[in-house]
C-alpha cells in the first residue's frame, strides 16, 4: 500500500465494492511478503468477518491473551478461527466463522474447477443408496470405511 491511505480506509473501500457488486473471490497470495500496511489491513478485515456473516463475534475477552502482542484489536483470521473451534465447539470441530469459510471456499474451487460435478453436471445431486434418499457426512464415512466404527475406534 502507498500513497497515505490509512489501513481503515482501505477497509471501508473494500467493504463498499463488495456490497455493491456481486459475490467476489478476495485472493491474497505470498501474505508472507505483505508489508505492514497490508497485514494491517488483513488484521482490521478478520473481526469483521463474523459480523458481516451475522454471526456474534468472539468478545474482546476471548481474544485477551493477544494483547501483549498488540493483535487483540485486529485479530489473524487463523487465529480467530481456531479460537472459535476452542471456546465454541470445545476444540471438537470449526465453528461458525471457521466452518463457513472453509465450506465457502470449497465450493468456490469446485465452482471455477472446469472439471468439478458442479459445473460440468449442475443438476447432478449425490446419492448413496444405503442411507436412502437423503444422508449426512457420516454415512459417506461409513460408505467408505473411514469412519471410527469401520477402524475400529
Amino acid at each position: 500500500m502507498s500513497g497515505g491511505v490509512l489501513p481503515h480506509e482501505v477497509v471501508a473501500a473494500l467493504a463498499r465494492k463488495l456490497r455493491a457488486g456481486a459475490p467476489t473471490v478476495f485472493v491474497l497470495e505470498d501474505a508472507h511478503w505483505a508489508d505492514e500496511a497490508t497485514l494491517d489491513v488483513l488484521r482490521l478485515l478478520t473481526r469483521r468477518v463474523a459480523g458481516a456473516m451475522g454471526v456474534t463475534p468472539l468478545a474482546d475477552a476471548d481474544l485477551g491473551e493477544l494483547q501483549p502482542y498488540g493483535f487483540q484489536p485486529s485479530t489473524p483470521l487463523w487465529y480467530y478461527v481456531l479460537k472459535e473451534a476452542e471456546l465454541v465447539e470445545d476444540g471438537l470441530h470449526l465453528g461458525s466463522v471457521g466452518g463457513r469459510i472453509v465450506a465457502e471456499v470449497l465450493l468456490g474451487l469446485l465452482q471455477s474447477d472446469t472439471g468439478s460435478y458442479l459445473v460440468r453436471k449442475p443438476r447432478w445431486t449425490p446419492t448413496l443408496s444405503s442411507a436412502g434418499s437423503s444422508f449426512r457426512m457420516k454415512d459417506f464415512l461409513t460408505f467408505a470405511g473411514v469412519d471410527p466404527g469401520s477402524r475400529g475406534q
